[in-house]
């Protein structure tokens, strides 16, 4: 959402917003002037996660079976977390510190049911899951090119699939750490 900007500490004469480009234009910290150039590479890139929740869901034995909706429903609601409090930039291997990632959780089977939270659009596969999910990141590919798209699949075949249309690939475990 919208952020104000105010001077929050001593050192700080004045904070605004200006436009990218702009800002070399203005009298900048020594340590923020030498870290813009990489900042700025990656100022307009969004990281955009693709997560296989059936993959994800189904990783661990600890009884998802039995409750489809509901393990699926816990995952959206940990990865909206994961969305508000962000991501560290290493564990995907991205530039900068944290990312705030734009969550698209593929679902499938009775889990269609699981709707979009604040942060994560669910997107439910009517037949195959895996057809979904290389789509959704084609269309993110194809209408955001300098998004860094990283897909969370163990399914090997898919990962070669996803790294022809230019997706990152993490593993399962990968995300359940972060969550």
């Amino acid at each position: 959402g919208p952020v104000e900007a105010r001077a929050a500490d001593p050192e700080s004469v004045e904070l605004r917003w200006v436009h990218l480009d702009d800002v070399t234009r203005h009298p900048l910290h020594f340590a923020f002037a030498a870290a813009w150039p990489s900042m700025r590479e990656h100022a307009i890139c969004r990281l955009v996660l693709v997560v296989d929740a059936a993959n994800v869901v189904g990783w661990r034995p600890d009884g998802w079976w039995r409750e489809r909706i509901g393990a699926n429903t816990k995952l959206r609601d940990n990865l909206a977390l994961v969305a508000e409090r962000g991501i560290p930039a290493g564990a995907f291997d991205l530039p900068a510190e944290l990312w705030w990632p734009d969550v698209r959780l593929v679902v499938e089977g009775q889990a269609r049911v699981v709707e979009s939270a604040t942060g994560v659009i669910v997107h439910a596969a009517e037949r195959d899951g895996d057809e979904l999910i290389e789509q959704t990141v084609a269309d993110i590919r194809r209408e955001r090119p300098d998004d860094h798209v990283v897909a969370v699949t163990a399914d090997r075949a898919l990962r070669a699939r996803l790294r022809e249309l230019g997706a990152s690939i993490a593993g399962p475990g990968t995300l359940l750490s972060l969550l």
